[in-house]
């Protein structure tokens, strides 16, 4: 009813493929199935109170909750330690019935998980989507923890900061920023849960107290992926949830030590120590990024170069790149046939550290020829790996010598199996050189 029931595509809502219009759908979804005297109680009082009180709207948002989280962990399946903490300090008191309502909602949302439990197993399943990406990360992957004072570490943040425009506030050098940053994602974690637990400890019955626990939790759980590989990236999506929650942690710290400040004083201390962090401590990655993309936005200090075909569009941060990458684009499609395979790797395939996978975006009408879409160091060139058999398969084959530069503190330096040169070499010509960039090659006929 929400939708009308009608579609003006076969495809349905699917054909337009775009996120905006299933979000406003997602907003009409939800609100028809509420129960229409709360909308209507809602509107002649002009207040959303209706909605927080009708048992039924109730049910509906706390299985919308729980269906969210259970999403979360079908996802990432390592989102199961923080969505398991968090879901322990929600349903601690709460009414069985609603306990009820909440795992079944976690239910519908992870059911789907059932088809990779029949098809691969539970020990296979729990090894390659829990152990091994967490806690047995291969060794290409992995940098040396603590993040090194001195440098960075991480290929890709190397190549970021050559084009970063100059912060005017003195700060600490990026790899210190990281350093710092590192041991903030541990602290604020700790520090986040522990507020929340002291204060739900005071006030059992506290909405508030509870939402920041269960955050806090959550994103406790999630510290491992900080762990995974120690840079900024995944600093980031760690730190996204426990530094929001930061400023409210820190108020409640400051009110019970200092009672008799007023509390418009307190929220400004706190307010202006978290800009603080952002602006003097952490601006490298933070209000710097923030300020350059902005400015980008404008024209200013502009460095994002068009690639387009066939109506797609994606940018990239160096001009030649862009450049190389528009040729090897047209000279594929002109060269291939919808519904051909086509295989991207980088320059040299006894390493494989990384790929330009957006190619496979820019050339819809052909099939990818591997599933090493990232071409994983120590996954992809490893022994009967099968890269080189999907390789065989292809009908084009792109290689980018971007990335035969890469270095980093781990294996990706690692030469592994020549399998793959070998069937370049036997089963594919050579089409062209782009720019000192690209390789392009058909199979022979």
């Amino acid at each position: 009813m929400g939708l009308g029931g009608f579609s003006t595509h076969d495809a349905n809502i699917a054909f337009f493929n775009s996120a905006s219009i299933e979000f406003v759908l997602i907003v009409i979804m939800l609100l028809a199935s509420l129960n229409f005297a709360c909308h209507f109680a809602a509107l002649r009082r002009l207040t959303l109170q209706p909605y927080f009180t009708h048992p039924e709207t109730k049910a509906i948002f706390l299985l919308l909750t729980a269906s969210v989280l259970g999403i979360a962990v079908l996802f990432r399946l390592d989102l199961v330690f923080a969505v398991g903490l968090s879901t322990i300090a929600l349903v601690r008191g709460m009414e069985r019935s609603r306990v009820r309502r909440l795992l079944a909602g976690m239910t519908v949302g992870i059911a789907p998980y059932a088809i990779q439990l029949t098809t691969a197993g539970l020990g296979n399943s729990v090894r390659g989507m829990v152990l091994d990406p967490v806690f047995h990360l291969r060794g290409g992957r992995g940098l040396p923890i603590p993040p090194p004072w001195s440098h960075v570490d991480g290929f890709l943040q190397r190549a970021g900061l050559l084009q970063q425009l100059s912060w005017p506030i003195w700060s600490p050098k990026a790899s210190q920023q990281l350093t710092l940053w590192f041991f903030l994602v541990l602290g604020v974690a700790v520090f986040v849960v522990a507020e929340g637990w002291r204060a739900l400890r005071a006030d059992r019955g506290s909405i508030r107290s509870r939402t920041l626990l269960v955050g806090a939790l959550f994103s406790l759980g999630i510290v491992p992926q900080a762990l995974q590989r120690v840079d900024s990236a995944h600093f980031a999506w760690v730190s996204c949830i426990s530094f929001g929650l930061l400023p409210i942690a820190l108020f409640d710290c400051a009110r019970r030590a200092a009672p008799r400040v007023s509390v418009r004083r307190l929220a400004l201390v706190t307010g202006a120590g978290m800009l603080a962090l952002v602006v003097f401590v952490l601006p490298e990655f933070t209000a710097t990024r923030y300020a350059d993309y902005t400015l980008q936005t404008f024209g200013v200090h502009r460095h994002s170069y068009a690639i387009t075909h066939d109506g797609r569009l994606f940018y990239y941060g160096k001009e030649d790149r862009a450049t190389a990458a528009n040729l090897v684009i047209a000279e594929a499609a002109r060269i291939s046939h919808p519904g051909q395979r086509l295989f991207v790797g980088p320059g040299d395939l006894r390493k494989t550290p990384y790929s330009d996978a957006y190619l496979y975006y820019m050339l819809p009408d052909l099939v990818p020829a591997t599933y090493y879409i990232e071409m994983d160091p120590g996954v992809a060139n490893a022994p009967h790996s099968g890269l080189a058999q999907q390789l065989a398969s292809a009908d084009v084959v792109i290689l980018s010598k971007i990335w035969d530069d890469w270095s980093e503190p781990n294996d990706s330096r690692k030469f592994g199996s020549d399998e793959p040169v070998r069937v370049l070499a036997s089963h594919f010509c050579h089409v062209g050189t782009y720019l000192d960039l690209y390789e392009l090659y058909r199979k022979c006929r």
